[in-house]
C-alpha cells in the first residue's frame, strides 16, 4: 500500500471532499492541504536522508492525517486515528509500522509535547505545521476571511523548503518579497507553531534549528 492509492481511494477522496466543502477559513484543510503535506514530507524525507519503509509509512501518515475532520474539527487527530486504523488493517503493513503509523495521525495535532514525541510522530507534526505557503488557500479565500483574525500571510509566501547541514536543520521560505521576517514575529495564532516543531524536530535530530526567510534568519 502507499499514499497514492490511498488519495486515489473513492472513500478517501469523498471525506476529504466533505472537508473542503464545509470548510469556511481562508486555508484549506481537505484535499488540498493533504496533498500539501505528502509533497512536503516527500522533501522533507529527503532532506533528512530517509527513505526505505520509513518515507513510506511517513508518507501514507501524511495522506490519512486529516481525514478524522470529515465528522468534525474537535479531537480530528484521534478521529482520523481510528479512521486510519480501520482504513490500513489488512493492507500488509506489518504491526510494528502500523502502530507507529497510527501514533503519528493521533499526534499530528500535539501542541505541548512535542519533545516527548518519537521522531517518526515529529516529523509527521512538522510537515502538516509547515503547510503555510499560497498553495494552501482555497480559491475564495478572500471571501472567507472575515473568519479569521490572523493576517494572511500565506499568500506572500511562494514555497517552504529544508536542508540539513553537518550541525543545522534549517527551514528555508521564500516569499514574494512584501513581507519580511518581522512579519512572523508574533505571539499568537498558527506563527507560534513553526519555531516550536522547527525546534523540538531539530532537538530530535541532534541538530540547531535554523529558519530563514529569504535568506535572513528569523530569530525563534
Amino acid at each position: 500500500m502507499n499514499y497514492k492509492d490511498i488519495l486515489n481511494d473513492k472513500v478517501v477522496a469523498a471525506g476529504y471532499a466533505e472537508i473542503d466543502r464545509v470548510n469556511n477559513v481562508p486555508f484549506n484543510h481537505g484535499m488540498k492541504h493533504v496533498k500539501n503535506v505528502v509533497n512536503i514530507m516527500d522533501r522533507l524525507t529527503d532532506a533528512l536522508g530517509i527513505k526505505g519503509d520509513e518515507k513510506n509509512d511517513l508518507l501514507i501518515a501524511s495522506a490519512l492525517h486529516d481525514i478524522g475532520q470529515v465528522e468534525s474539527r474537535d479531537n480530528h487527530s484521534y478521529k482520523s486515528r481510528l479512521f486510519a486504523e480501520k482504513y490500513l488493517v489488512g493492507g500488509g503493513i506489518p504491526p510494528v509500522r502500523l502502530n507507529r503509523i497510527l501514533e503519528a495521525i493521533e499526534n499530528h495535532s500535539n501542541k505541548e509535547n512535542l519533545d516527548k514525541l518519537p521522531l517518526f510522530a515529529n516529523l509527521m507534526a512538522f510537515a502538516d505545521k509547515m503547510d503555510f505557503s499560497c498553495d494552501r488557500l482555497d480559491d475564495d479565500w478572500r471571501d472567507k476571511m472575515g473568519n479569521v483574525k490572523m493576517k494572511p500571510i500565506y499568500q506572500d509566501i511562494l514555497k517552504v523548503d529544508f536542508a540539513k547541514t553537518p550541525n543545522t536543520f534549517k527551514v528555508l521560505i521564500t516569499t514574494d518579497g512584501k513581507i519580511s521576517p518581522k512579519d512572523f514575529d508574533r505571539s499568537d495564532g498558527f506563527w507560534v507553531k513553526i519555531p516550536a516543531n522547527t525546534k523540538a524536530l531539530a532537538t530530535k535530530l541532534g541538530l540547531k534549528p535554523q529558519i530563514l526567510v529569504d535568506g535572513i534568519s528569523l530569530a525563534i
